[in-house]
């Protein structure tokens, strides 16, 4: 993942100054900066849309290898509180009270 943003942040610098030159000198500098702010909404409405929709990617796994989070509880997952041994004296020589 870290790879595909580098590859994405290197290449935006160029590619903008590749493309909005050409624009600005053709639109002007107002319409030009809105058009970008129009392509950045659509291109994030349809990233938020293609996150939202379940597709292949979203099925839970199967067999040893499905653990996580949703599993359903195991005896190891108890609620409550679990009992604590009872608390002897202490027998150490030197203790206070020891005597």
């Amino acid at each position: 993942m870290l790879s595909a943003n580098g590859a994405v942040t290197v290449l935006a610098v160029p590619l903008g100054s590749m493309l909005g030159g050409p624009a600005t000198a053709l639109l002007g500098a107002r319409p030009t900066l809105l058009a970008c702010a129009v392509a950045i909404l659509a291109l994030g409405l349809v990233a938020a849309t293609a996150a939202a929709r379940p597709g292949a990617g979203s099925a839970r796994p199967t067999g040893p290898q499905a653990t996580g989070p949703h599993d359903p509880p195991g005896p190891h997952d108890q609620q409550g509180r679990a009992s604590a041994p009872e608390r002897r004296p202490d027998r150490r020589v030197g203790a206070a009270g020891a005597g």
